[in-house]
């Protein structure tokens, strides 16, 4: 399987990258693996119960009942038998080639990979509750182990700022190519589908 997500924002370095903006990251991919989750042929039947099945409500509602923690009902895409790639386009307003910005590089990548999975200790998500749009909350995946390849390429961003948005915001295009890691998987979802 292979998509693409985006993701508009703070990236902060990972020393500075708070448990809220890894949250905030999670928040602004689940509308987008929701759909995905919707529109996928073999995700979408996992949506629905099928009565003439026995099922009494949708599968997907027990991955989240499996993956609940911290008050929140998360759906990984990317389990542990399943591995995925990830061809990161970063783009930002500053220079190329500037300290401002490629210094701190490998601490944002690491901040943009904490929010694409399941927080690890509640703290990443202290104080916090899910809405009720996050029940189930969608993720990418259930630990960054499951990557098997990482590409990040940054470049300008020309698009200029909306009001009220720092400069120092980034757009991120995350592409994501699945596959199984151990001939099968949870989810049954490793097709060609495009």
């Amino acid at each position: 399987m292979q998509f693409r997500l985006v993701l508009r924002g703070a990236l902060p370095p990972n020393k500075q990258g708070k448990a809220n903006a890894k949250h905030r990251i999670r928040q602004e991919l689940h509308p987008q693996l929701r759909v995905l989750w919707q529109q996928h042929p073999a995700l979408a039947i996992k949506c629905r119960a099928r009565p003439e099945a026995g099922e009494t409500r949708p599968p997907v509602e027990d991955y989240a009942d499996a993956y609940a923690r911290c008050g929140f009902r998360f759906v990984p895409l990317v389990d542990l038998d399943t591995a995925c790639a990830l061809d990161i386009l970063l783009l930002r307003r500053d220079q190329p080639n500037q300290l401002f910005f490629a210094g701190d590089i490998d601490g944002r990548v690491k901040t943009l990979l904490d929010g694409l999975r399941l927080p690890q200790q509640c703290s990443e998500v202290s104080g916090l509750s899910p809405t009720h749009d996050e029940d189930p909350f969608f993720v990418l995946m259930e630990d960054d182990r499951s990557i098997y390849e990482i590409n990040v390429t940054t470049d300008r961003l020309l698009v200029p700022p909306e009001p009220n948005e720092p400069e120092r915001d980034v757009v991120a295009v995350i592409n994501v190519r699945t596959r199984s890691a151990s001939g099968g998987s949870l989810l049954n979802i490793h097709d060609n589908y495009r």
